[in-house]
């Protein structure tokens, strides 16, 4: 067996097998530039690799593997990423997607790597087999009382509706004002990825090209900045009537009023609930409802000893948008 860097061709036919359960609401052809767009994006062409395991020149399971950087008390550490996990269905149930994560694995410790992540989508114990830890990231939700019922709004929820939370598209011209708040947020978080702007464009893109060419109803991706007490943003997506909160960045008192405004947001456009990642819940909720997340569960595999004490922290810090 090889593991080798996939040439156009193979990454095709893998494609053409992972179309039915990856396309986020893509036509094929769309689905195919969508990947090409990533693997020619300035941030990928440095950080980004298709891999293959072939038999001879059979491919037999592939990934993609990424080199990202995890920041921790003010210092940087190498990582691997690894997504899109898959095995081509003719040779399914022989071990090949286990032999080629651990022939990964093995290269990363050999390369100084501090520790590899990924986010599963088939439950925990299958990674933790090959050694990963479950960092734990349960969803929480709140559910909106109706906006248009008057026995509804009580003297706190009517504060709210006078709010006007200022909600923009994001733009890629944001990227360094967003980038100045979520470093100095950083530096406060026992750990979490460190975003280049390459990064943001990376990560940013995606979803822009999604929002327009997917067949769905793909939610845009909008930004709520508030610049007192302290400068600070949220990026949310509403679809079907959620309002889901995927980051929520700056100072305590920040991000408090940026909930405020979540929730002002939430009860003028009658949405049904609110979702987001169990870190980000708010103080106010002292007994959040959570719910299991079957997808995207962030893992992580130590190599380096500071890094184990990593696993110790809930909730988890690494949030939304960095799901590889």
């Amino acid at each position: 067996m090889q593991l080798v860097t996939a040439d156009w061709r193979e990454i095709l036919q893998v494609l053409n097998q992972t179309f039915e359960i990856w396309s986020p609401g893509l036509d094929r052809q769309s689905y195919y530039h969508y990947v090409w767009r990533q693997m020619t994006h300035a941030w990928s062409r440095k950080n980004f690799r298709f891999l293959v395991y072939r038999d001879g020149q059979t491919v037999v399971a592939s990934c993609k593997l990424y080199e990202i950087e995890l920041a921790g008390r003010g210092v940087t550490h190498r990582f691997a990423g690894i997504g899109a996990v898959f095995t081509q269905h003719a040779f399914r149930g022989q071990g090949h997607a286990r032999r080629m994560l651990l022939e990964i694995i093995d290269g990363c410790r050999r390369q100084g790597y501090a520790g590899l992540l990924l986010f599963s989508d088939i439950g925990a114990s299958y990674y933790e087999e090959l050694g990963f830890v479950d960092l734990g990231c349960n969803e929480f939700f709140m559910y909106m009382p109706d906006a248009a019922d008057k026995d509804a709004k009580t003297p706190d929820v009517v504060a709210l509706l006078e709010l006007e939370p200022q909600v923009t598209p994001v733009q890629l011209e944001d990227i360094p004002r967003l980038a100045r708040h979520y470093n100095r947020w950083l530096r406060r978080q026992p750990f979490g990825f460190a975003r280049s702007q390459h990064y943001w464009s990376f990560k940013l893109r995606r979803e822009i090209f999604l929002n327009i060419h997917s067949q769905w109803s793909w939610p845009r991706m909008e930004l709520v900045e508030l610049n007192e007490p302290e400068p600070g943003y949220a990026l949310i997506e509403y679809s079907a009537r959620t309002l889901r909160a995927l980051e929520i960045i700056g100072p305590p008192e920040t991000r408090r009023k940026l909930w405020q405004s979540l929730l002002c947001l939430a009860l003028a456009r009658g949405a049904r609930r609110i979702r987001a990642w169990e870190g980000l819940h708010p103080d106010f909720l002292k007994r959040p409802n959570l719910a299991d997340r079957q997808w995207g569960c962030p893992m992580i595999l130590p190599l380096a000893t500071e890094i184990e004490a990593w696993t110790t922290f809930r909730p988890c810090p690494i949030l939304e948008l960095d799901h590889l």
